[in-house]
């Protein structure tokens, strides 16, 4: 399953919910829905989804590109 097609799928019942909320709930409802509807976009525009999903999943084996480890331990040391 891809990023996008997870992301639309969750958005679309989003959606749905969101509909549902404003017709039998009323503005407030609708609007706190769409609130909710909206984070899966953005988490995946801002790729904060892949970081959510895995830290979730507890899947570590990806190690980070030798530029952000380089900074990390750069980071690591002046702080020490």
């Amino acid at each position: 399953m891809t990023w996008a097609a997870l992301t639309l799928t969750l958005t679309i019942l989003g959606a749905i919910w969101t509909w549902l909320s404003f017709q039998r709930r009323g503005l407030a409802s609708g609007l706190r829905a769409a609130a909710f509807t909206l984070l899966p976009l953005a988490a995946y525009l801002t790729r904060t989804l892949r970081l959510i999903t895995r830290i979730a999943g507890g899947s570590h084996s990806r190690k980070l590109p030798a530029s952000n480890s380089r900074a990390m331990r750069s980071r690591a040391e002046h702080s020490a």
